[in-house]
C-alpha cells in the first residue's frame, strides 16, 4: 500500500500521471488530514485549487472503485498523520516534501518519489 500526501497528490494532477501511481498495481491510503487538506485547497480561485479539484474528484472515483482508501488517525496535522499511517500500516509513503521525508527516513520508511515527470523511484 502507498500513503500519499497533499503535495504528492498535487503534483501528480499537474503533471497528470497520478493513473501511472495507479499501474505500480497498490492500493493508496489517504489519511483524512490530507483529505480535509486537499479540500480545503480547492475551494482556492487558481491553478492549484483547480489541481486540488480534479484530485478530489479521483480519490472519489479511486473510493468508489476500491483502489484509494480514507483513514481516520490521531494526528491532527497532515504531516503527522501520513507517518502515523505508514508506521501502523508498514506502507510506502509518496511524498515529495523534505521535512516529512527526513523523519519518514528515521524511522526507515520507504518513500515514493517522482522521477523526471514521468516514473517513479523507491527510496
Amino acid at each position: 500500500m502507498i500513503v500519499l500526501d497533499t503535495n504528492f497528490m498535487l503534483y501528480c494532477m499537474k503533471y497528470r500521471i497520478i493513473d501511472r501511481v495507479l499501474d505500480i498495481g497498490e492500493k493508496m491510503l489517504i489519511p483524512e488530514p490530507v483529505f480535509n487538506e486537499i479540500r480545503k485547497i480547492a475551494r482556492e480561485r487558481s491553478v492549484r485549487g483547480g489541481d486540488a479539484g480534479t484530485a478530489l474528484q479521483i480519490i472519489l472515483k479511486f473510493k468508489r472503485e476500491g483502489k484509494v482508501f480514507l483513514r481516520k488517525t490521531h494526528a491532527k496535522f497532515a504531516d503527522d498523520s501520513v507517518l502515523e499511517l505508514a508506521k501502523n500500516t508498514k506502507s510506502v509513503v509518496g511524498t515529495l516534501d523534505v521535512g516529512l521525508g527526513r523523519r519518514l527516513r528515521k524511522e526507515r520508511i520507504k518513500i515514493l518519489k517522482i522521477r523526471n515527470k514521468k516514473g517513479f523511484i523507491v527510496d
